[in-house]
Parts: C-alpha cells; sequence; structure tokens
C-alpha cells in the first residue's frame, strides 16, 4: 500500500469516527429526552448499553482493518 493510499485509509476512518461520535451524541440527546419523558428503566439501560458499546466495536473494526 502506498503512502497516500495509507493516508486516504487514515482519513476516512477519521471520518466514519466523527460520524459514530455524532451518532453517539444524538443516542445521548436521545437518552436524556425520553428520561425526561419517563420511559422505562429497562429500555434506558438497554439503549445506553448500545451507546457504551457501538464506538468500540467501530473502533476495533477500524484498528483490525488497519492490520
Amino acid at each position: 500500500m502506498t503512502l497516500e493510499g495509507k493516508a486516504d485509509g487514515v482519513s476516512s476512518s477519521m471520518t466514519s469516527l466523527r460520524q459514530t461520535i455524532e451518532s453517539v451524541r444524538l443516542l445521548s440527546v436521545s437518552v436524556i429526552i425520553s428520561l425526561c419523558a419517563g420511559a422505562s428503566m429497562l429500555d434506558n439501560v438497554l439503549v445506553v448499553l448500545v451507546v457504551e458499546v457501538s464506538p468500540a466495536v467501530s473502533v476495533g473494526a477500524m484498528l483490525m482493518l488497519f492490520h
């Protein structure tokens, strides 16, 4: 792989990381809204787990792509 190709890969992975962070922010906002609306506690726990696990999974997948 050429140096330029690697740079393209890094920049595209940074873009996807930014998108992941943005989607996590949106999910966090929706969790807060659902808490304020008095949604059931179990649903909130599940959503928080998804919010916590998804970025770790996507970052792990990106790291695996580079190896």
